[in-house]
């Protein structure tokens, strides 16, 4: 999800990297099928409701029989009075403008589909909220009068309806417009153990399925335009109604949208059926997705790997419609940014880029974005900025600023900086006080510490994500199967400032103390006051008006000192801004007593510094 659009916008000398090769696209494992939905949707664009039923087939993948089922009922987080509500007025971020017209799903049938099979209704509990005292009717479980041994399947008919919000979020209504995205009664998925992975709709979490197949049937006034997850298989028209069917494998959700006013248009990009659904006007913004489409298919394919489907929709939501867009589903995304070409903002291009994006981290390796919401969205944001350097160079998604770009994994870091020492990244979605800390932290911090992992070791850490994403994907992975693949590439050192920048607060500040002529030789002293050890370039200036370059691996916290022979003017650390984390960029410089500098270095070389980083480009 795009949720904090300015943070998106924004060689190993310790290992040998074992450089994972790209995957082809018929290369890639089949998911494990757990879940089979077949469902119909009648929409009435009028009462902005949802009716629904069909079946859905689960089968039990776990090492034990259960006895009971957990089901996310997603839409009642829009019920006035939900834990969503609460936590949405409280944290700041997208979402935290509710509508006053409330959204729920209400479930009319679920019943074990065979012969005199079980009613379940009867047993349907909503749990409790945890965080207080107030019912959450988003996480609810049904008991079973007969186990499901493990290894079985078990098939439910259900029936339901689902009254969609005015637009909030992820889903709802703009007059008639429709996006329906978590609108069907879905199961939790069931962990190896037996552990139910269930959980309240919090207002800064995502979503955890199994994947499955859909086969969804949706009913709308002829007038409406549908898109859908997945692959068109049959469309019947009767009484100024269509009914257009969609059928999707490899997936773990269905999203859908309707409306009367989308323009169309379909393109053949790299060998996938892209669809491009847009308003009135937004001809030109169509485009600027399609062209972002050129270069995200093959860029995310060489660093990551293949995009699996046949079918991408890209979806443009109307003025007063913007909470429905810069979101993901399988092979559907929604996007968003102005009608008009700005060349300096890349608005439209980076949306499309970032949301494609999760067609990987979110759709292919399916990680538990409750728990892990870095796992996604931060490694996301730090692919979403590769790519988009394919695209627009340096200057990324801000545009240039006549001749010049600046850099956006610059101000990506500067973003995320005044944050970082509030939570680690790697905690639940739950546990962020606020909207910004989640967004600075889970989608910039993240960038900014992989960015400065690979300025530092090289092209190991990619290695390291493709290596991640070739191992897990279909698979569900934990930040420590990421570790693994970046120890497996980078080495330990990096791994370890990796698990320690996500999980344990882990900075980076280095000072430069005093430059002392000791004889024929200069010696720099200066401090590592951060918790990360990463290899510190240190370039010192020489009378002669040379530079000599020395590289210092810190072993511990606390002063050290450099030396090079000779006799030298200034010391640089970091020269090359590989250091993007740091603290504090302008106590990285020391002059020699007996020098008269033009300006101090922290006045002169920083500020020419950050001129050219974030207003002249220059720099690495």
């Amino acid at each position: 999800m795009r949720f904090v659009f300015f943070a998106a916008i924004f060689g190993c000398a310790l290992a040998t990297p074992a450089t994972a090769a790209p995957i082809a696209r018929g290369e890639m494992r089949e998911p494990k099928a757990v879940v089979a939905y077949k469902l119909a949707a009648t929409l009435d664009p009028i009462a902005h409701t949802v009716k629904g039923e069909g079946t859905l087939t689960w089968t039990n993948t776990s090492n034990v029989a259960v006895s009971e089922l957990w089901f996310h009922l997603y839409l009642n987080g829009f019920k006035p009075g939900s834990l969503f509500y609460k936590e949405a007025t409280n944290e700041g971020g997208r979402g935290t403008k509710l509508s006053g017209s409330a959204g729920s799903i209400a479930l009319v049938k679920l019943q074990i589909d065979e012969p005199n099979g079980q009613d379940l209704l009867p047993t349907l509990q909503a749990r409790g909220n945890a965080v207080g005292a107030l019912e959450d009717e988003t996480d609810a479980k049904v008991t079973l009068s007969h186990p499901i041994a493990a290894g079985t399947s078990i098939r439910l008919a259900l029936k339901w309806t689902s009254i969609l919000p005015e637009i909030v979020e992820r889903t709802g209504y703009k007059d008639s417009f429709h996006l329906v995205g978590q609108w069907f009664p879905k199961i939790a998925r069931l962990e190896k153990d037996g552990t139910w992975a269930h959980f309240p709709f919090h207002h800064l979490a995502e979503f955890y399925a199994d994947f499955g197949s859909y086969e969804v049937t949706i009913t709308a006034p002829a007038a409406f335009a549908i898109g859908a997850t997945g692959e068109k298989t049959n469309e019947q028209a009767n009484n100024g109604q269509h009914a257009v069917t969609y059928t999707q494998d490899r997936v773990h959700d269905f999203a859908w949208t309707a409306w009367d006013k989308f323009q169309e248009r379909s393109e053949r990009i790299h060998d996938v059926d892209v669809r491009l659904l847009y308003p009135p006007g937004y001809d030109g913004a169509a485009t600027r997705s399609s062209n972002a489409m050129r270069t995200a298919f093959p860029s995310f394919a060489q660093r990551v790997g293949p995009y699996p489907y046949r079918v991408l929709t890209i979806v443009h939501p109307p003025v007063g419609a913007e909470e429905a867009g810069g979101m993901e589903y399988p092979t559907l995304i929604t996007t968003g940014g102005s009608w008009f070409n700005n060349p300096l903002v890349h608005d439209v291009e980076g949306v499309t880029i970032h949301e494609f994006g999760h067609q990987y981290f979110y759709g292919l390796l399916a990680s538990n974005e409750e728990r892990y919401p870095f796992l996604d969205e931060g490694l996301n944001t730090y692919l979403e900025g590769l790519v988009a350097s394919d695209l627009f160079g340096r200057a990324s998604l801000l545009g240039k600023i006549g001749p010049y770009e600046p850099d956006a994994a610059t101000l990506n870091a500067v973003y995320s900086r005044d944050r970082a020492r509030d939570h680690a990244i790697g905690q639940p979605a739950y546990s962020f006080r606020s909207g910004r800390a989640y967004g600075s932290l889970v989608y910039a911090r993240t960038r900014a510490l992989l960015d400065t992992l690979s300025r530092t070791y090289g092209p190991c850490v990619n290695d390291g994500i493709q290596l991640y994403f070739r191992e897990w994907h279909f698979r569900h992975p934990t930040p420590q199967d990421f570790f693994d693949a970046v120890t497996r590439t980078c080495g330990t050192s990096a791994a370890d400032a990796l698990a320690a920048g996500i999980d344990n607060r882990g900075s980076v500040n280095v000072t430069a103390i005093s430059l002392i002529d000791i004889g024929g030789t200069t010696e720099l002293e200066a401090s590592n006051r951060g918790t990360l050890r990463l290899p510190i370039d240190i370039e010192f200036w020489m009378t002669d008006g040379t530079k000599q370059l020395r590289t210092h691996v810190p072993m511990s916290d606390g002063a050290f000192t450099v030396s090079v022979s000779g006799a030298a003017t200034h010391a640089v650390i970091d020269p090359d801004h590989k250091l993007l984390i740091d603290v504090d960029w302008q106590d990285q410089h020391a002059i020699a007593k007996d020098v008269t500098p033009v300006g101090s270095p922290t006045t002169f070389e920083r500020a020419t510094y950050w001129l050219s980083e974030i207003v002249l480009g220059g720099g690495p």
